[in-house]
């Protein structure tokens, strides 16, 4: 899979709170990003910083983006935001319009977003197991030609 990423940067503190768009067209920006939670919460200043991962699908072949927009604080706005996705999994945040090239209506054009949530990584290490182990976990010798 093929990855880039950038940021853009205002200068605030950061908040603990992340959201993510984990499909964006490849048109897409992290300045548009920035502005559309901008003018949806109704301020300029409560984006600190989004983080953009260019990817590949690995199908199709088409160019995606993912985004992560951190929080300069948080307000009444994005606890709103954090609910919706606590009691639905996500929302959908417009962005703008575009023509629809069969019916030739003006459609909204969104993203799903998400809370973004830090994997935790266990700590597994690879290793050979006794034979014993391998019966007890169902794993049987092949046998012999």
């Amino acid at each position: 899979m093929h990855n880039s990423a950038t940021n853009i940067h205002p200068t605030n503190m950061s908040s603990n709170a992340t959201l993510c768009i984990g499909y964006a067209h490849r048109s897409c920006n992290g300045e548009q990003v920035m502005n559309a939670f901008a003018t949806a919460l109704e301020d300029k200043d409560i984006v600190d910083r989004v983080e953009m991962i260019e990817k590949t699908n690995d199908h199709t072949g088409e160019l995606f983006k993912l985004f992560f927009i951190h929080f300069a604080y948080t307000n009444t706005a994005v606890q709103h935001m954090l609910s919706r996705i606590e009691a639905d999994g996500f929302f959908v945040l417009t962005y703008g319009t575009r023509k629809d090239l069969k019916s030739g209506a003006h459609i909204e054009t969104y993203w799903k977003v998400t809370e973004y949530k830090k994997k935790v990584k266990d700590d597994f290490k690879p290793r050979i197991l006794s034979v014993e182990e391998a019966e007890l976990a169902g794993i049987k010798a092949p046998k012999k030609a």
